[in-house]
């Protein structure tokens, strides 16, 4: 069972705008995170159902937690899909079949 988390914070929050499913998938990893105002934290959580977790602070950056460890590729497709899911992009069903929000089971 793999797992990820979301949390947003409605406090006032200068809303990023929100990309389209293709430039969720071709832009440069780094571009995108500027434009979306996010940031990528390591985690040292080695769990291998830990896929990651996406927040949005009050103040209004994005904190993206990914375990440190995974390989590029992992951690490039999970930044992406949680990009697009805090910012209410309409991303494709993420892994092991997202149904709502913030949840993978």
């Amino acid at each position: 069972m793999a797992h990820l988390a979301m949390r947003t914070n409605a406090g006032g929050v200068a809303a990023a705008k929100t990309p389209s499913p293709s430039r969720l998938a071709s832009a440069p990893l780094r571009v995108l995170l500027a434009e979306s105002g996010a940031r990528i934290v390591d985690t040292s959580i080695t769990d291998d159902a830990f896929l990651g977790a996406v927040m949005r602070h009050r103040s209004g950056p994005i904190s993206i937690v990914l375990p440190s460890g995974r390989s590029a590729v992992e951690r490039d497709t999970m930044v992406r899909y949680l990009i697009g899911k805090i910012l209410s992009s309409k991303t494709p069903t993420g892994p092991a079949g997202d149904t709502k929000p913030g949840a993978l089971s």
